[in-house]
């Protein structure tokens, strides 16, 4: 009987033990999983662009209405984006700091989505300045300023899309062929795929700080 009573001491124990390392790990696992699904702070949310990379550049954007912007430049289906209600100008002339860079400067690879692109685009920094959509205007106004794009070259403009004549969502692209240029709209679908030298874009915007 001793003996019996020794065993079930043991096991007893051991259950206890395995009971405590079960506890352990489900409070590990527990801690694991809220980690991993708490919401990230401003800081780790913000993506670093080093010095250096893109094309910056300097634009004077609003001051001319549509109708002026369409005399100005040779259109394809960005007519039908500068139609749109959603197509507004500033009335004053005002400066507009830029930068043009490829979708895998901004730390994607793959193909990602036009979401993809634009929501790191908003949440990337490039030393003091903090990166944005442009204006849907800055796309005439860059295709009336940019007199020296190489040939065989084409860019697109990033910011909110618009529909075209047929109803499809897209931002304006500059491109320049050996007889040509043209100032269009290409669709930019949120779902759309895009390639990692594809180059867009972006407006620069002041930042004072980047604080978490």
């Amino acid at each position: 009987m001793i003996e019996r009573a020794f065993e079930e001491a043991r096991l007893h124990r051991e259950n206890k033990e395995l009971h405590r390392e079960n506890k352990d790990s489900i409070i590990k696992f527990a801690i694991d999983q809220a980690v991993a699904r708490r919401p990230q702070t401003a800081a780790e949310s913000l993506y670093f662009i080093p010095e250096g990379v893109g094309v910056r550049s300097s634009l004077d954007i609003g001051g001319k209405p549509v109708d002026q912007l369409e005399a100005d430049t040779l259109s394809g289906y960005a007519l039908d984006m500068m139609h749109n209600p959603k197509f507004t100008t500033l009335e004053e002339v005002t400066p507009q700091e830029l930068i043009k860079l490829r979708v895998q400067d901004l730390g994607l690879t793959g193909t990602p989505t036009t979401t993809e692109v634009f929501e790191r685009a908003t949440h990337s920094r490039i030393g003091d300045m903090a990166l944005e959509l442009c204006r849907a205007e800055v796309g005439p106004h860059q295709a009336i300023a940019d007199t020296e794009q190489p040939l065989n070259d084409w860019y697109y403009i990033a910011h909110e899309p618009i529909t075209d004549r047929g109803g499809y969502m897209g931002v304006f692209s500059l491109e320049r062929r050996a007889d040509w240029f043209w100032l269009d709209g290409d669709w930019a679908r949120p779902d759309g795929r895009w390639r990692p030298g594809d180059q867009f874009v972006f407006a620069l915007r002041n930042i004072e700080s980047v604080k978490a």
